[in-house]
């Protein structure tokens, strides 16, 4: 369980005291009393920059008095203290680790650590202290700032020794060569030599556009642009040897995502958002297949749909750095401004402009710099139009799942500041708020889809707006 029901409220001891109203016995009360002014104690020492001991030993102290009174204490309020104490043993094992870590690095000896430890080290540090990250604060939660400094001191204090073996070994050698000697194997090699091309390729703007030429052409003789788009993206990938797309619904677990991923799946991502664009990766991958497939005067190590799976798979997603090379090569940022398409929403940014009827007004249009020189879009306005369909019928449903949320209030227990966060997601990156994004898995589930695969899991995520909530997850395919 990651976000809890008092250490991580904004008024700790006010979400205990009310957990335990109603509890009249004078030892219940005297007990009440005594955790109430710890978990204050516990507060004041979380504020600014704070140190690991006296957070270890305000937490130590909640957990003591509430496990010492739990054999006198009333059944409801027994609930509430081992409720706490688990709260309290989650953030004490948190700090032990940060802590031991944070030595460990600053006294560590050359060669100690090799690139796999350091890395390993910082992963687990930093999905530690997402838990306590101040953005939880927007969703209604306290941010427990001493906790997360400690957190912010431990990973420094890695990272000096990641820049130290990054240093003696050289960036790439670092990222992705032996943990002890940093030599590179030639099958990573040949892929890094790939890579290079498709940077570079996506780089020049003109060039991808000309790529995508035989797109248009296609899409321009349908009736309906958008599923004549979608036709000639999914003929394209077939052609390469990638899997039919699916459409992943809800959060999929991190092993199901890369597994699809690693068998050359692409993904319908509407939770992208407008700004990114719901096809935007699998419009870049249909240029780069039709320029790997060209004249190119470049000799390819992989074909696309083996380039694809690589760059999903270890150690490229992620590298030592915790960053991947899907993010380095195809989402690099939603701008709209980009100086090249590794940034999605620049290219979806451009070929929407070059529909006739586009007009930069709605939502999920941020980020477009007035200086911006956009590149010769002339040819490709059928894909314009298709995108344009495509936007259209995103906000339609929208606007159709707003006004069914307002009447039916079916969100009642959203906090305000979640509200205000979703909206404003939703006016400048065109990120679908929850209802939306039930409208649009109704939409698939409607239409002649299937489900590939589904199942359940436990939220883990320190953004989790259900915490220790059983999950379910679907991927739908279309019908063959």
């Amino acid at each position: 369980m990651v976000q809890r029901d008092y250490l991580d409220q904004h008024d700790k001891t006010g979400s205990f005291a009310a957990a335990t109203e109603g509890e009249n016995g004078e030892t219940d009360r005297l007990l009440i009393k005594n955790v109430v002014l710890a978990i204050d104690r516990y507060q004041a020492a979380n504020q600014g920059v704070a140190r690991a001991s006296s957070l270890t030993k305000a937490l130590q102290e909640i957990y003591e008095l509430a496990a010492g009174g739990l054999s006198g204490a009333s059944s409801t309020l027994a609930k509430v203290l081992n409720h706490l104490m688990q709260e309290c043993t989650i953030v004490l094992t948190d700090l032990a680790t940060a802590e031991m870590l944070s030595e460990t690095a600053e006294a560590i000896k050359p060669g100690e650590w090799n690139s796999e430890h350091i890395a390993q080290a910082l992963a687990e540090l930093r999905r530690r202290q997402g838990k306590y990250d101040p953005k939880l604060g927007m969703r209604g939660k306290s941010p427990q700032q001493g906790v997360f400094a400690v957190f912010s001191d431990a990973i420094r204090a890695v990272a000096k020794v990641e820049s130290a073996q990054t240093e003696k070994l050289g960036e790439e050698r670092y990222k992705f060569g032996d943990p002890d000697t940093g030599e590179i194997g030639p099958d990573i090699q040949k892929a890094l030599d790939d890579f290079r091309h498709v940077e570079a390729f996506l780089g020049e703007k003109q060039l991808v556009l000309e790529h995508l030429r035989p797109l248009a052409q296609a899409v321009d003789g349908s009736e309906d642009k958008l599923a004549g788009l979608k036709a000639e993206l999914s003929r394209k990938e077939s052609e390469a040897g990638f899997q039919p797309p699916q459409i992943p619904l809800g959060i999929l677990p991190s092993e199901v995502f890369l597994s699809l991923l690693q068998s050359g799946t692409i993904l319908d991502d509407f939770g992208a958002g407008l700004q990114h664009g719901e096809l935007s990766h699998r419009i870049q991958w249909y240029a780069l297949i039709d320029y790997m497939n060209s004249e190119s005067g470049i000799t390819w190590n992989f074909k696309p749909a083996e380039l694809f799976k690589k760059i999903n798979s270890p150690p490229f997603s992620p590298d030592r750095t915790g960053n991947s090379m899907w993010g380095t090569l195809f989402d690099k940022g939603t701008s709209a401004s980009a100086k090249s398409y590794n940034a999605p929403g620049t290219l979806n940014r451009d070929l929407l402009e070059s529909a006739p009827d586009f007009k930069p007004e709605g939502p999920g249009l941020a980020e477009r710099d007035r200086r911006y020189e956009k590149p010769d879009t002339s040819g490709l306005e059928s894909i314009g139009a298709a995108l344009m369909q495509l936007r259209e019928l995103r906000i339609e449903q929208a606007n159709r799942a707003i006004k069914g949320s307002e009447s039916s209030k079916s969100e009642p227990g959203k906090l305000p500041e979640e509200r205000a966060l979703e909206e404003k997601s939703w006016t400048a990156y065109g990120l679908p708020p929850r209802h939306l994004v039930q409208e649009i898995e109704n939409e698939y589930e409607r239409a002649s889809f299937t489900v590939a695969s589904e199942g359940e899991f436990n939220d883990s995520s320190a953004f989790s707006s259900s915490p220790g909530k059983r999950n379910r997850w679907k991927v739908l395919k279309a019908t063959s």
